[in-house]
């Protein structure tokens, strides 16, 4: 019978072995973590206590630089006087301590806002672009993007082009139509008012004509000044239109306010890259000279470009 009970008791034994092993697992990890935890509390307590007790000591040496048996003896009221004022300086000294530890994280925050320049807080400007030179004039409407801190992706529509004056004083030109721009442009500094350069690709599509006039004379006898009769003058009128391909290249000033307002100012000078007057049925070119890409670089040689508008 005692042989019986003893392998029973073995067998509940081993049966509950694997369940004690895993609880008194669990106890071993918890205790750990408490130790661990009590172990960081011990050391955070004893770090504040000890900075703390720097700042008290501090705030006691300034207000009194002797010990309270120097400053007031057995005077009970004086020792508790003491310790008042010395209760009040050492709360002043600890929000001190913590409005400059607001300040200095403020001040991380300010300098990291301020990094980012007027044009990177608002990236997106919309412009009246005016370009105009005494043979040119256009204007329309610019979009504008702060891709990176100094460079500027912009395009524009000018809905209003007109090229009209006179070339090398035998040829008049009169065209009103549309040109186009695109380009990038970088700013040389991040403040509000900055320098650029700009290059850009321009396509200019306009209707109207060039007179082209001729003097000649066929009766000129061959003597020094000496005419029999006035010259002749004859013109040729051209109808049809023009298209030019341009690359231009640009400096100025560029201003951008932090509540938006934009302004810019600057000259362009432009090279003429394909120009041609066609047939608009056609399309046949009506010129077999280059009268076209020198009416367009004496229109366009150096402009005039100006911008107004407002950064979102």
């Amino acid at each position: 019978m005692n042989k019986i009970s003893s392998k029973a008791d073995r067998g509940l034994c081993l049966s509950l072995s694997p369940s004690y092993a895993l609880i008194m697992v669990s106890l071993i990890m918890s205790l750990s973590s408490a130790f661990v935890n009590f172990s960081y509390a011990q050391s955070y307590t004893r770090d504040r206590s000890a900075s703390s007790q720097k700042s008290d000591r501090s705030v006691s040496n300034s207000t009194y630089p002797g010990s309270a048996q120097e400053q007031c003896g057995q005077d009970r009221r004086c020792r508790l006087e003491r310790l008042k004022l010395l209760n009040r300086q050492r709360k002043q000294s600890r929000a001190q301590g913590q409005n400059q530890r607001t300040s200095t994280f403020q001040d991380n925050i300010n300098k990291k806002t301020l990094r980012i320049t007027p044009r990177e807080l608002r990236p997106f400007v919309l412009d009246l672009d005016v370009l105009s030179s005494p043979s040119f004039a256009g204007g329309g409407i610019a979009i504008s993007w702060q891709w990176l801190k100094h460079l500027r992706l912009s395009g524009s529509a000018m809905f209003t082009c007109n090229l009209n004056g006179t070339y090398d004083y035998d040829t008049d030109y009169n065209f009103d139509g549309r040109c186009f721009k695109g380009g990038v442009r970088y700013l040389f500094g991040t403040e509000n008012l900055s320098s650029y350069l700009d290059v850009y690709g321009m396509h200019v599509v306009v209707d109207g004509g060039l007179n082209v006039y001729s003097n000649y004379n066929d009766n000129y006898d061959g003597d020094f000044l000496d005419f029999v009769s006035e010259p002749q003058l004859t013109d040729s009128y051209i109808t049809g239109e023009l298209e030019s391909h341009l690359i231009g290249f640009g400096a100025g000033f560029d201003w951008q306010t932090e509540k938006g307002l934009h302004l810019r100012f600057g000259l362009s000078t432009h090279y003429v890259l394909f120009a041609s007057i066609r047939n608009k049925e056609n399309r046949a070119n009506l010129t077999d000279t280059e009268i076209e890409s020198f009416i367009v670089d004496d229109a366009l040689s150096l402009t005039f470009d100006f911008s107004i508008g407002y950064a979102f």
